[in-house]
């Protein structure tokens, strides 16, 4: 029994350490966003986009979440990320010009044209499958609030339960 309640903490434990830092990451990346105006944002040189469209299919999917390098260090079948008319576009480098990339999806018929060098964000180096979709649930009001409330309520549940045994150890 003893145990049991050890190994729950431990589990709660590293929940919360787990809900402390995406909140950290989130009020991060708000600020960057929302307050110093950046267009996405930069986490230690790395930033990551939602994909919204199928142009990549079946490499990156829709709701996948790609982790971009920053870098301008981006070759030939690099896949990378890139602004385009306020959005931006995720597609493979097909070739490699002095001054920019011809970016082509890999699930489009045409090229995207020569994209300049400036507007290039970075390249993929990480694609996480449906992470958009975990996601886009975890961040409806019906289901973090539950879950947030069932972390502080569990939290305090256990602490209590902590404090009934160290009195009745005395």
């Amino acid at each position: 029994m003893k145990g049991m309640k050890v190994l729950i903490n431990v589990i709660l434990d590293i929940l919360i350490f787990v809900l402390v830092i995406g909140i950290v990451l989130a009020f991060y990346g708000f600020i960057q966003t929302k307050v110093m105006n950046k267009k996405y944002s930069n986490y230690f040189g790395y930033t990551y986009f939602q994909i919204l469209t199928g142009s990549m299919e079946s490499t990156i999917n829709i709701d996948d979440v790609v982790f971009v390098h920053i870098t301008d260090k981006i070759n030939e079948n690099d896949i990378i990320s890139y602004e385009s008319d306020n959005s931006v576009i995720t597609h493979r480098v097909i070739e490699v010009l002095d001054d920019g990339y011809v970016t082509k999806g890999d699930n489009n018929n045409t090229s995207d044209g020569v994209i300049e060098k400036d507007k290039v964000i970075g390249k993929v180096v990480y694609i996480a499958k449906g992470l958009g979709k975990f996601k886009k649930v975890i961040m409806e009001p019906i289901v973090f609030i539950p879950f947030i409330a069932m972390i502080i309520l569990f939290t305090w549940y256990f602490s209590l339960v902590k404090k009934e045994r160290s009195i009745e150890d005395e």
